[in-house]
């Protein structure tokens, strides 16, 4: 078996794909987070956001 750590990291400005599905997840997440707003903390000047995925691939 092999295992693979991938960190994903995004800056402002965030690209629109990375827009649209990071605030959709924030609105899963904090419904009082309303994705239109347009004071989003996602379009903050500031915005950072790091993800980290871990891929593992073998056989039983």
């Amino acid at each position: 078996m092999r295992q693979r750590t991938v960190l994903i990291e995004h800056h402002a400005p965030l690209p629109d794909a990375a827009r649209e599905f990071y605030a959709m997840a924030c609105a899963q997440l904090a419904r009082q987070a309303d994705p239109a707003c347009p004071r989003h903390p996602l379009d903050d000047a500031d915005a950072y956001i790091s993800e980290g995925n871990v891929l593992a691939v073998g056989t039983v």
